[in-house]
């Protein structure tokens, strides 16, 4: 099973994260395990080591279910 991690920097109200809500739509009826993470937000960066954080939880299984 493919892992599609989308990295949110934008929400729309009462749906959530943006990017997410796209990639799940796109890919509906595929076995894939989709995680959406929240990063970036008001400008803040979005660092080299934050995104290793994050491979690395999704590879030991932390990463929360994405919204369906």
């Amino acid at each position: 099973m493919h892992k599609i991690i989308t990295i949110e920097k934008a929400f729309s109200v009462g749906l959530g994260g943006v990017l997410a809500t796209d990639v799940t739509l796109a890919m509906h009826g595929a076995l894939v395990d989709l995680r959406s993470v929240v990063a970036g937000l008001g400008g803040r960066p979005i660092t080299q080591a934050s995104l290793e954080t994050v491979l690395a939880e999704s590879a030991a299984g932390e990463l929360p279910n994405s919204p369906s």
